[in-house]
């Protein structure tokens, strides 16, 4: 039973990963959703939104989505420039404390994205997950940026993992809107479950739900679990877009994303900074060293 609860706690600090970023059937995918997500994020300019952040999750059945808008206090222009060197995703993607490297190559004349996950406090590689995500759009024009990933299959018989990432412009700031969407497996229900009931218990999210006595408390459970992972990557974007995207020293954009972080103690708080930042310097040298050999080799990973 212990190897069963580690095992769940492993899988789902991670599932919600990768950008875990959203799109679903739920949320007009098949081509239209540039434009629904687009109109969905343009809600953040509008004087009825009075927060920093926008959410939103739904589950239906076995399919699991969810997606989040913000601004970012920086020009379209500078943003674009950044993101049309879709490499810089794999400089994003390992600010997340569960994410431990992202290495990129072409396959077929498309940009392929292999993401390793895992638990901080294991080290060994029974506890990590891999995940191919495959960049099948990416479009730039003057006033949208938009990628679409996909995986096929992820941990314990999950499947059909979408991301989605689109700005547009907004003034001198930008909207940023991000979305992700999977089909959950039996086992992978089985799992959460133990981990919610145990490791997961006391976590909460961003969004909050009416009580019988009137009062407002913070979501629990799967939806939790998916707005903690929204904004962990909302916060890597804003991260790297404020700092610059410096691809030589990353050590500004680590320290960027933990204070971010710290803004939500309550939901995202884990391990002090300075644990922080040695655990993810030194992952990312590995990753450096382990993107130098696939490049050496014509893209080949094995």
């Amino acid at each position: 039973m212990l190897s069963l609860f580690n095992f769940s706690v492993n899988y789902y600090l991670i599932v919600f990963l990768c950008l875990n970023i959203f799109v679903s059937s739920t949320f007009c995918l098949a081509g239209s959703f540039p434009d629904e997500l687009s109109s969905w994020v343009e809600r953040v300019s509008t004087t009825e939104f009075q927060r920093e952040y926008l959410l939103d999750y739904k589950a239906d059945g076995a399919q699991l989505s969810g997606r989040i808008a913000s601004s970012i206090n920086r020009p379209f222009s500078h943003i674009k420039s950044l993101f049309h060197d879709i490499r810089n995703l794999c400089l994003i993607l390992p600010l997340n404390i569960n994410v431990r490297s992202c290495i990129y190559r072409k396959v077929d004349d498309k940009w392929l994205f292999e993401i390793v996950a895992g638990p901080r406090q294991y080290e060994s590689d029974s506890a990590v997950y891999s995940f191919s995500y495959l960049l099948t759009r990416a479009q730039f024009s003057d006033d949208l940026i938009y990628l679409h990933l996909q995986a096929n299959k992820g941990p314990i018989s999950t499947a059909n993992y979408h991301i989605e990432l689109t700005f547009k412009p907004m003034a001198e700031k930008t909207l940023v809107g991000l979305g992700f969407s999977h089909e959950k497996s039996s086992l992978s229900r089985v799992v959460t479950g133990l981990y919610l009931a145990f490791s997961g218990a006391g976590k909460v999210g961003f969004s909050t739900v009416n009580q019988s006595d009137g009062q407002f408390s913070p979501v629990r459970g799967e939806q939790g679990i998916v707005e903690r992972n929204l904004m962990r990557y909302l916060l890597a974007i804003r991260a790297f877009i404020e700092e610059g995207g410096a691809r030589e020293d990353l050590k500004a954009t680590f320290r960027r994303w933990f204070f971010l972080s710290t803004l939500y103690r309550e939901q995202l708080y884990e391990i002090p900074e300075q644990d922080y930042m040695r655990y993810k310097l030194n992952r990312y040298d590995q990753q450096r060293l382990l993107q130098q050999y696939v490049d050496s080799v014509g893209g080949k990973y094995d």
